[in-house]
């Protein structure tokens, strides 16, 4: 049952949860800063799931739907609806909330068994990946909360990216669980003007904030890199360069070589392949409780040839350093929007060269606390991001006991057929998810 991607629910009830305060008048209009208004219009989606049974679903259901009122007077944008791409009308509009029962399978058996198509229907049903949020002023957030008969609980939610990223994202949801365990010492103060500031919005034609992303005939699967794993990783992707590559660097560096190893094995030919990736500048140059879409991007590019580990490691440790570095010099001054600018029509630049080249897209959300989301009856036991299967692209998460990673890996499908039985990347990782078709 588990493995064939179905489920049924009992019963579900729907309705809009509002902020517990009225947003202040002065704070009624949010600017987009330019990061946002670049961002592709999508949904972030998220499933956490929760196996303790502390507590009645009726006060569970109490909890949530508190909680999240009450955070939304802290992230006041959230309850607000986009306006043609440029700000965001904070008018307490509120976020889609549905809870539903879960009567033929439990948390254990999804855990032993994840397949993607079932996770997806653990999220609000109503929403998609490509959201429309910037045009169709729809909710900026939803959430569906699947209780399950035979004891835990799933909470999957869409967030749109136009006013998140994952640095924000996770402040969010990390303010929502200490509200709901009345933990006020793990309160977040999110500041929504400094990203504005720094970055003000410019028009532009409409088309320039979308990247030609595929996403159809792609596989999704799910690969854990334990620890014990990584440190060997690490120790056959260092050089004289980078004595000490980062776990990041390392599992990164090694699903790229073995993506454009599969790649150049069905095309026949060597053609280059270039990787981009977000670098948060919160960690760098702007406050932490900044919130909003505040990151630059660094691009790695590889030509015939240049397919060593400790030679594209090298490649993403400098490609980090110069992108940094030019940051840190003009961040501050009225260079900013270029530079943004500069870094977007490159990605966009390589995505429109089509099959001459094959462009990765690649982002990590370790280190970000998603496992600390306790509501009051524990941590999650797994955080997921089912859907949103888009062509080579790659999120990387911490495991359960945050030394590991969890990579969510899209390729086309014949690319995959060959991606995942690579014994060079099977030495390392093992599969999890089955696809999603």
């Amino acid at each position: 049952m588990v493995g064939t991607g179905t489920i049924a629910f009992g019963r579900s009830t729907k309705e809009i949860i509002k902020p517990s305060s009225p947003t202040p008048p002065h704070l009624k209009r949010l600017q987009l800063s330019l990061l946002d208004q670049l961002i592709v219009d999508v949904y972030v989606p998220l499933v956490f799931f929760y196996t303790q049974n502390e507590g009645d679903l009726g006060e569970r259901s109490q909890i949530l739907k508190s909680s999240l009122s009450e955070v939304l007077t802290q992230f006041y944008p959230l309850a607000g609806r986009i306006k043609e791409n440029a700000w965001v009308e904070c008018n307490d509009d509120g976020v889609d909330y549905t809870e539903c029962q879960v009567i033929d399978c439990s948390i254990p058996e999804i855990l032993h068994q994840p397949n993607l198509k079932l996770l997806a229907k653990l999220l609000p049903s109503d929403s998609t990946f490509f959201s429309g949020a910037a045009t169709n002023e729809g909710p900026l957030v939803s959430v569906q909360v699947s209780f399950f008969n035979r004891g835990g609980l799933a909470i999957g939610i869409w967030l749109s990216h136009k006013v998140l990223d994952g640095a924000s994202l996770t402040a969010f949801i990390k303010s929502w669980a200490a509200i709901g365990r009345r933990d006020p010492g793990h309160l977040f103060s999110p500041d929504f003007n400094k990203a504005s500031s720094l970055f003000p919005p410019l028009q532009f034609p409409p088309e320039i904030a979308k990247l030609p992303y595929q996403n159809r005939n792609v596989i999704k699967r799910t690969f854990v890199f334990h620890s014990s794993k990584i440190a060997e990783l690490k120790a056959k992707a260092a050089s004289e360069r980078v004595s000490q590559p980062s776990r990041v660097e390392a599992v990164t560096a090694l699903i790229w070589k073995c993506a454009v190893t599969a790649s150049r094995s069905n095309t026949g030919s060597f053609k280059p392949s270039a990787l981009y990736q977000p670098v948060n500048l919160r960690r760098r140059i702007i406050s932490e409780n900044s919130m909003g879409n505040l990151f630059g991007r660094l691009v790695a590019q590889i030509g015939d040839g240049e397919i060593q580990l400790p030679f594209l490691v090298d490649q993403l440790r400098t490609k980090l350093r110069e992108a940094t570095k030019l940051f840190e010099e003009k961040i501050q001054g009225n260079e900013a929007s270029s530079i943004i600018f500069g870094f977007h029509k490159e990605v966009r630049e390589l995505h429109l060269k089509g099959d001459d080249i094959d462009v990765y897209s690649f982002t990590s959300w370790c280190k970000f606390p998603l496992y600390e989301a306790d509501f009051g009856w524990g941590k999650p036991c797994w955080v997921s991001i089912p859907p949103g299967a888009v062509k080579n692209c790659v999120v990387l998460l911490d495991t359960e006991e945050g030394e590991g990673i969890e990579a969510w890996v899209t390729l086309r499908e014949e690319d995959m057929a060959l991606f995942e039985h690579d014994q060079e990347l099977l030495k390392f990782a093992s599969v999890s998810c089955s696809p999603l078709a």
